[in-house]
């Protein structure tokens, strides 16, 4: 994902992600985050707001399907991978509590910080698949 933080079109870019991803886009009030955005995601409780490289995601997943998400098998890009080729997680890209390189999920989990616009777009099917759209 592209740096935002203090980007002149932070807001039309974050409207671009979030659409690619098939997530409701909400006008805020005022800016948000390192990229001053005015606009999020939504998806049934669940909020999207862009940080600089990344997009934070709020709203609280039960343990099953937080670690269906964070072990389902993801088969990277040379460019984002950290082995060419590779397998590894969507745990990897969607980090529990924004914790680098991933973690264990150990009970519900409220937070994600999701690094790359693959991610996003999992995630929100997920939301969609489990139900927690409404």
């Amino acid at each position: 994902m592209q740096n935002l933080a203090g980007h002149p079109n932070a807001t039309a870019l974050c409207a671009v992600e979030l659409q690619a991803a098939n997530i409701r886009i909400v006008a805020l009030d005022e800016p948000y985050g390192e990229p001053r955005s005015l606009v999020a995601g939504q998806v049934g409780a669940f909020t999207f707001r862009r940080a600089w490289v990344y997009w934070i995601v709020d709203g609280e997943m039960s343990e099953a399907h937080a670690r269906a998400i964070n072990t389902a098998v993801r088969h990277p890009t040379d460019r984002d991978s950290k082995y060419s080729g590779a397998e590894c997680t969507w745990g990897d890209v969607i980090r529990v509590d924004g914790f680098s390189g991933g973690t264990e999920v150990t009970g519900p989990v409220d937070s994600w910080h999701i690094d790359t616009d693959d991610g996003l777009a999992f995630f929100a099917a997920k939301l969609v698949e489990f139900g927690y759209a409404t």
